[in-house]
């Protein structure tokens, strides 16, 4: 048995989550060997191809995993209280239009780095960031709970499924 790490791609994102059904592996030394890309708790991940602009929050089921180079992540200095607030703001309609707008390419289109790092945040007082994320933290730790839960009993089901169809319960 060997120890093997999760590797993110643009289409493991649906909904702002993170969908662990299709995943890809790579073994811990090839992650060792990757000096950028291993993710923390509380990271913004963006999609930079194929869906520019998808986004989503990385929960503890996915720190260390790694990315792959259709996907950017933005770490926050203090991310317990800003990368929420990046999330829900980089989640509106107007940032994905401004996304899109910052992308580039013909048969491909493509959000690049240097016009990743051109965009505008708008960026209220700490206090007021402070406050926001001490009443939305226990919101995404309902939502985490809620996705945990949902993964382990579309497992179930899809266990207990075929046993059912074919008699044996």
């Amino acid at each position: 048995y060997w120890f093997c790490v999760k590797v993110l791609n643009w289409n493991d994102i649906s909904n702002g989550i993170i969908d662990p059904n299709n995943l890809r592996y790579i073994s811990k030394e090839q992650h060792q060997s990757l000096k950028k890309g291993h993710l923390k708790e509380d990271d913004i991940l963006i999609s930079t191809r194929a869906n520019i602009g998808d986004i989503a929050l990385i929960s503890k089921q996915f720190e260390d995993a790694n990315i792959n180079a259709q996907l950017v992540f933005v770490r926050t200095t203090n991310p317990k209280i800003y990368s929420k607030f990046l999330y829900i703001m980089f989640s509106s309609k107007e940032y994905k239009k401004i996304f899109e707008n910052f992308s580039s390419g013909s048969a491909q289109a493509q959000l690049p780095m240097h016009a990743l790092k051109r965009i505008d945040i708008l960026w209220p007082e700490n206090k007021i960031i402070e406050k926001f994320s001490y009443s939305i933290n226990p919101v995404f730790e309902k939502i985490q709970s809620n996705n945990f839960q949902i993964q382990t009993l579309s497992k179930t089901r899809d266990a207990l499924l075929p046993k059912l169809m074919s008699g044996e319960i």
